[in-house]
């Protein structure tokens, strides 16, 4: 307890960089799984492609891609960009496949009912499939952001401060409490995230949990 106490001001500086690493790649990961989602709605040819696509890209493990990405961006494997651009590419992996299934499973009788209104297919995407799509992206979110919180502290390995730095100095060191520090530190975020989420989902998909079972 006391070397949490000396040093709290290391560990909160940590926690913002742990979180400076994850938002960004969320939220350009959801964007895009929407669009392709969206995209898989109106061809199910390219669904399947870009499906296929996203999930071999999830079998390349992390480190590889840390060393990977820096070659195509022309940045130092240090730069917080790699890490970034890195958990943005396992995001958007995982999240495309939760976006595809969760367009699917809108019910067909809506968008009929849309379609009778004079809604057009792009229309009838953005504003009926996604809303109704919305309580399964938002678990699929849940998911991917916990995937992201634990990842970025692999960035810790190339020099990238997060989270993680707790777990390397830490076994470096032989210093069991900056290790445990650490892991309670990354769950902590991980819980702090999810009830984020859940109450996001609670105030934009209030009708879901009074729809009928």
């Amino acid at each position: 307890m006391n070397w949490v106490m000396q040093n709290s001001s290391f560990i909160g500086q940590l926690f913002l960089n742990h979180s400076v690493l994850i938002i960004p790649p969320l939220i350009v990961a959801s964007i895009c799984a929407v669009l392709v989602g969206a995209l898989g709605a109106q061809y199910p040819r390219a669904q399947e492609i870009i499906g296929g696509a996203c999930q071999l890209l999830y079998t390349i493990p992390a480190l590889p891609l840390l060393v990977i990405t820096p070659i195509f961006l022309g940045v130092s494997i240090t730069s917080p960009v790699t890490v970034m651009v890195a958990l943005g590419l396992y995001a958007v992996a995982l999240l495309v496949r939760t976006s595809i299934d969760a367009f699917a499973s809108v019910d067909n009788s809506h968008l009929q009912a849309a379609e009778t209104l004079g809604y057009g297919p792009w229309r009838i995407t953005f504003r009926v499939r996604c809303v109704l799509a919305l309580p399964v992206l938002m678990a699929g979110l849940r998911v991917a952001t916990m995937s992201t919180v634990s990842l970025a502290s692999i960035g810790a390995l190339v020099g990238v401060p997060s989270l993680g730095t707790l777990l390397t100095d830490g076994f470096q060191r032989s210093l069991t409490v900056e290790v445990v520090t650490g892991i309670i530190a990354i769950v902590a975020m991980a819980f702090i995230c999810d009830i984020i989420l859940r109450l996001a989902t609670k105030l934009l998909t209030p009708w879901a949990e009074r729809r009928p079972q």
